[in-house]
């Protein structure tokens, strides 16, 4: 004999609830292992390593510009000056042996200069591999500059004492080459870039919230 068992409305509407949250789950499930289409992922890196070389290479026709434009000028200027001082308009031209760093005034070990070299040129990869042309430039502007007295460093050049760089330069009582240029270019690039980001994260801040 089969009874009767009374079942709510409640109770039908709680066991199909259960069920379709069940069924959803599995297919949840196996809407996870799925194999998923990886054609816009692969896009996406791909373009990237097309957008880091692009600005790789151009921050290496930088970086490799400023250092033969640099030794270039040094190698002329030590062929036209070796007889002497020249002026060309507000620039006196005269050739320095200079074994120290900023403007003469520290001597530092070529080991450790060339350490501090390589940590530039580190830092302008590291820019280049977040795909931030500005910031690959100037790098590379400054890696360029650094590189080109550091040359001077290693090469003997004749009538020059060893570790010596070449200045040629001169204006203001100071004494420099393009190698120098490019670097203190650089550097008021970086500070101004700096301080353009100051600005608008102080801008951002005070601005009204509504």
């Amino acid at each position: 004999r089969i009874r009767d068992v009374p079942v709510a409305c409640g109770d039908i509407v709680a066991l199909t609830d259960g069920r379709s949250a069940r069924r959803a789950t599995r297919e949840g499930t196996l809407m996870s292992t799925a194999p998923v289409d990886r054609t816009v992922s692969e896009g996406g890196d791909k373009s990237g390593s097309v957008s880091r070389w692009r600005v790789g290479l151009v921050a290496l026709a930088v970086a490799a510009g400023a250092v033969t434009l640099d030794q270039v000028t040094k190698a002329v200027a030590e062929t036209v000056l070796a007889s002497g001082p020249a002026h060309v308009g507000i620039l006196h031209l005269r050739l320095v042996a200079n074994r120290g760093i900023l403007l003469g005034l520290i001597e530092l070990p070529t080991w450790l200069l060339t350490l501090v070299v390589l940590a530039v040129v580190a830092v302008a990869v590291r820019a280049v591999w977040r795909r931030d042309t500005y910031e690959s430039i100037v790098f590379a502007l400054l890696s360029g500059g650094a590189v080109g007295n550091l040359l001077d460093r290693y090469l003997q050049r004749p009538g020059f004492p060893p570790n010596a760089v070449v200045d040629w330069l001169s204006f203001g009582g100071m004494t420099f080459n393009l190698a120098d240029v490019f670097i203190v270019t650089a550097v008021f690039l970086l500070v101004g870039q700096e301080s353009r980001e100051q600005t608008t994260v102080v801008g951002v801040g005070n601005a009204p919230r509504g």
